[in-house]
């Protein structure tokens, strides 16, 4: 797991051809790497952009999982961010959509939000995590995954069943 930076004031540290160096030896390393990008699509200007590493990853991926906030403004973004995503990865694989914090008091189904990024994107399912408010301040404050604290939390058994459709995609079978 190659996570983001922690400040988004240090992306002028990551040096062009840097991250391709360091993805292609998780690649040999590891049978699946995974790498936290930033939000950012848009083309920079200048020699170094602030979003290359995250355009430079979604180059390299196999795999791209966009993840949205399921309230108004989350949704915008997510939408506005898969048309952009769509025109950086023109000919790849349709990305997996993953609508985070979904929960009743929004007053949406998750099958009208399902319907309502059909219509706005070009996309196909979407998966739904549902929130879990005090599941997720248990592993926070614990410094433990929500796997760990909340074994039996509906959000837990979602990132399960997302974690293995997932894997079961991108992994190769032996020759």
């Amino acid at each position: 797991l190659l996570t983001g930076l922690p400040r988004a004031d240090m992306w002028p540290h990551i040096r062009p051809g840097a991250l391709e160096l360091v993805l292609r030896e998780l690649r040999s390393l590891a049978e699946l790497t995974i790498v936290d990008c930033g939000f950012a699509l848009e083309p920079g200007s200048g020699s170094v952009a602030r979003n290359q590493a995250t355009l430079q990853a979604l180059d390299q991926a196999d795999e791209v999982v966009a993840v949205g906030r399921a309230d108004p403004v989350g949704l915008a973004r997510l939408v506005r961010g898969l048309h952009e995503l769509a025109d950086v990865r023109r000919n790849a694989t349709q990305p997996t959509v993953v609508v985070n914090m979904m929960r009743t008091t929004l007053g949406w189904k998750e099958r009208e939000v399902d319907s309502t990024l059909r219509r706005l994107t070009p996309l196909g399912s979407t998966t739904f995590l549902p929130f879990d408010q005090a599941g997720l301040d248990a592993a926070l404050m614990s410094g433990r995954t929500p796997r760990m604290t909340s074994p039996t939390s509906p959000f837990v058994a979602r990132v399960e069943v997302l974690a293995k459709q997932l894997v079961s995609r991108s992994t190769v079978p032996a020759s």
